[in-house]
């Protein structure tokens, strides 16, 4: 090692050093100047240059290696940075289609919320030359549609075996008509216990008003058919409200009808009449 290469150098120096001066080495006198200058010599000009050399060597190697240490954790940082920067892009892009999205599933789905049929209900009522009746039929199923809170579809169907007349004090009276009304005369509900009406267009005429065109089917005779409906909000309840005017003898019931023939001279009965039909369903919570 070089550490015992130069141990070795400084005795043999020493003991050329008291050769110089004495052959007794235990009693010898050395001067202090000649020991002085003999350590000096320990260490050439060469060699201290060499040793500068590797000192600086080693100072520079170890900036070196600080540098790269920094360098590293600089480079960490930033991909780190830029990694962190990537994340919250890719959160904020997800966040913004999640949102997107929402509105529109909240536009553009098509929400069917459940009727209340036993507080829906249809008034209908008729003339004649005597005089008008009017009384109910229940509904026995119902369907609304809405998209982005308008209305765009629908159904209702009528119970036509639950007719009734109550415009009458005499109950006996109401349940002679209902009869009427229930045989094949009119309705004929043994026959056809069902009428219904089904949505086919829907155009938003005002404020909660839409004008609605469809389809009624009574006694299995279909015809066109038009309106103006209402939507009104009670409490977490919607009341869909509307007036229907229908021509009966347009699905073959013509008892009593006037332009029949058979009965202009005798027609008492008015050939259109009239439902008032109330469907009432939960609002979306």
């Amino acid at each position: 090692p070089a550490s015992e290469i130069k141990r070795n150098k400084m005795i043999c120096l020493i003991k050329q050093i008291y050769e110089r001066h004495t052959d007794d080495y235990d009693q010898a006198t050395v001067p202090l100047d000649a020991v002085t200058a003999a350590l000096r010599t320990v260490y050439t000009p060469d060699e201290h240059r060499t040793v500068t050399r590797v000192r600086a060597r080693t100072e520079w190697s170890y900036l070196f290696l600080t540098h790269r240490v920094v360098e590293i954790i600089l480079s960490f940082g930033r991909k780190f940075i830029l990694m962190t920067r990537k994340i919250i892009i890719a959160l904020a892009v997800v966040a913004v289609l999640l949102v997107a999205g929402r509105f529109i599933y909240n536009r553009y789905r098509v929400v069917v919320p459940p009727v209340d049929v036993s507080r829906s209900e249809i008034g209908w009522s008729g003339k004649s030359l005597s005089g008008a009746h009017a009384g109910k039929v229940n509904i026995s199923q119902a369907k609304l549609e809405f998209q982005n809170d308008q209305l765009i579809g629908g159904m209702f169907e009528a119970d036509m075996t639950s007719l009734t007349a109550t415009d009458m004090e005499d109950p006996a009276d109401n349940i002679s008509l209902a009869d009427h009304l229930k045989d094949p005369d009119f309705f004929d509900v043994a026959k056809y216990p069902k009428a219904t009406f089904t949505i086919t267009e829907v155009k938003v005429s005002g404020e909660n008003s839409y004008a609605v065109k469809g389809v009624m089917k009574i006694k299995d005779v279909e015809q066109p058919l038009s309106f103006d409906a209402q939507l009104f909000e009670e409490q977490e309840m919607k009341r869909l409200s509307a007036q229907l005017t229908i021509d009966r003898t347009l699905f073959g019931i013509k008892y009593g009808a006037k332009g029949e023939v058979g009965s202009e001279a005798d027609w008492f009965i008015y050939n259109e009449f009239m439902l008032q039909v109330n469907v009432l369903v939960q609002q979306e919570s």
